[in-house]
């Protein structure tokens, strides 16, 4: 059972020789893969398959360490693969972007001038709030209060409705607001795309009280929920981001061709 590596005392040495030997052949392959590969790299995207192909040979005889310098040239191309991208937006939105776009191949740069990609993203918004309208209803209203009894054409008792007139005011009271944003993407130096955005978000409050002689099935009540500036920016934001999300994820394909 034995034979192939010589005695059962020398088995598990001859076995780490013939595993060695096996894994530098693979690394070595890989290596030469990298190096023939690397003579026709012009792009960024050529030189991370470069590095891919470095890192392959690494990992072939990584865990007896290395045999050849292919860490040296996986960290050289995969740092000429690298993607500098500079974002300009609202904090809110650039740590948003930043996440859509968090892979190794890309850094992001604080200077425009430095970078391979610059996205722009802008946002404006309009807070409305419109002239309190207030209205008054005068109303009226016929309700059976009692009943009693009275003798018809016949002479005969019947039941008969008393009826009271009731006469009240229904005063309304009604608030509105409204927020329109409008953002704007802008994608600049490697390649070129835009896009625009429009959303709008708003609410309402209205009262509604009687006055007068007002009959007991009447309660003042209210319609609607407000909602504050803030709010409704959360809001409309929230449906613009989910817009820009889809046209971020186009722009990542675009800088993965680099």
């Amino acid at each position: 059972a034995y034979r192939q590596y010589g005695s059962y005392k020398n088995s598990s040495s001859l076995a780490v020789k013939y595993d060695k030997q096996d894994k530098k052949q693979v690394s070595d392959q890989h290596y030469k893969d990298a190096v023939a590969l690397s003579r026709t790299a012009t792009s960024k995207y050529d030189y991370r398959r470069v590095a891919d192909k470095y890192a392959d040979a690494y990992k072939a005889y990584a865990k007896y360490g290395q045999v050849n310098d292919a860490q040296l040239q996986m960290n050289n191309y995969k740092n000429k693969g690298q993607i500098r991208v500079y974002i300009a937006a609202d904090s809110g939105l650039q740590s948003k972007v930043e996440k859509e776009l968090s892979y190794t191949f890309i850094d992001f740069t604080s200077s425009a001038a430095s970078a391979d990609v610059v996205i722009n993203l802008s946002i404006d918004s309009d807070y409305k709030k419109e002239h309190e309208k207030r209205r008054t209803e005068a109303l009226s209203e016929n309700i059976v209060v009692s009943h009693e009894m009275v003798k018809n054409d016949k002479g005969e008792l019947e039941k008969k409705n008393v009826y009271k007139e009731y006469k009240f005011n229904r005063k309304e009271i009604e608030n509105r607001n409204r927020l329109d944003l409008s953002a704007r993407l802008n994608v600049s130096g490697a390649f070129s795309y835009q896009n625009s955005y429009q959303e709008k978000a708003s609410s309402y409050y209205t009262e509604f009280s009687y006055s007068g002689d007002v009959p007991k099935k009447y309660k003042d009540y209210s319609e609607g929920r407000w909602k504050s500036e803030d709010q409704l920016y959360d809001e409309a934001n929230s449906d613009v981001w989910r817009k820009i999300k889809k046209d971020i994820a186009i722009v990542y394909d675009r800088i993965t061709d680099i």
